[in-house]
């Protein structure tokens, strides 16, 4: 009987390992049973598994064994292709669809069914019968039968007629100066109509009246001691807007303002809009040549504006303005 033969190979040592990583160890055992004759059967599991033994206790032998055998050892020929992973570059859970694709899709879809709504409405719309009107609730408007005469209807008297009086010379609806005064038109205005730059000098203010569709100034002036009265009546055409009720509004504004009159002042009486305002302060230096005190009046008549000014060298009362205003709205 003869006797088991030891493994050809010691087992390898470490560094062995370590040096030689492509040369699998399970490969060899074969070749150690085929070399060795007269080897008995039964031994020869023992020597093919000596060794993956000794070389499984190594980490580092296993690691090496393991990634030369995956990736050293081609496929077998006529082996079906491995399928790619899911986390593989062209497996199926990898694929990315391109951003905007599904928004766009939506967006059209909504277009489309907005476009098919609107041709469906208005199809259905046109093939409607049309809907009659409802009657007029009103009765049929009664004509006479022949044109009156010319002397059937009174015309409206001049006292009715506003027109009649702002439409004539302008200057005959000036208040005139009080006894003792001593009247210096002729500084301001020789013939009596002022010019749109003597009423409102350059800058916005001449810009603003002629917006307004100027169409003439009258004016009228006096001296009273040191008083000195100057009256406007201005005429606007009134094309597009009420322009000499604008005017007076628009002086209203800046008279109860702060560093002006400074109060809402008082009311003209038998006037819609006329009031009156005296300043308790007097104005800087210079403004009113040498006067330093300052009342005003203001109101409107259809399609004329009335503006007075009163300067003087000390405070002027609301009485004196006042009566000014009165007289100049009662020609009015």
């Amino acid at each position: 009987m003869e006797k088991a033969v030891p493994p050809t190979q010691p087992p390898p040592e470490p560094a062995q390992i370590a040096a030689a990583p492509e040369a699998p160890v399970a490969a060899e055992a074969p070749k150690a049973a085929e070399t060795a004759p007269g080897t008995d059967v039964a031994a020869a599991p023992e020597a093919a598994h000596a060794v993956p033994e000794t070389t499984a206790g190594t980490p580092e032998t296993a690691g090496t064994a393991d990634t030369a055998g995956t990736a050293g050892t081609p496929a077998a020929p006529g082996a079906p292709p491995e399928a790619p992973g899911p986390g593989a570059p062209g497996g199926t859970a990898g694929r990315r669809h391109p951003r905007g694709r599904t928004t766009l899709i939506l967006a059209a879809a909504a277009l489309l069914g907005v476009v098919a709504g609107v041709a469906t409405g208005y199809t259905v719309q046109a093939g409607r019968k049309p809907t009659p009107l409802a009657p007029l609730s009103q009765d049929a408007l009664a004509y006479p039968d022949k044109p009156l005469p010319a002397d059937a209807v009174e015309p409206v008297p001049a006292e009715h007629d506003r027109r009649v009086k702002t439409d004539g010379d302008l200057r005959d609806l000036l208040v005139r100066k009080p006894e003792g005064a001593q009247e210096v038109t002729e500084r301001i205005a020789p013939d009596g109509w002022m010019t749109p730059y003597g009423h409102s000098g350059e800058g916005h203010e001449f810009e603003k009246i002629l917006e307004r569709d100027l169409r003439r100034i009258a004016v009228t002036a006096w001296e009273d001691g040191d008083r000195f009265v100057v009256v406007r009546l201005v005429q606007y055409q009134q094309i597009q807007e009420r322009s000499a009720r604008a005017f007076v509004d628009n002086e209203h504004f800046y008279l109860t303002r702060e560093g002006y009159a400074d109060y809402d002042g008082r009311a003209i009486e038998g006037s819609a809009d006329g009031r009156y305002y005296a300043f308790d302060e007097p104005v800087p230096p210079g403004e009113l040549g040498p006067y330093r005190y300052l009342a005003r009046a203001v109101a409107s008549q259809g399609d004329v504006a009335m503006d007075i000014w009163i300067t003087g060298s000390s405070r002027i009362s609301e009485k004196e303005i006042r009566k000014v205003a009165e007289r100049q709205w009662g020609r009015l």
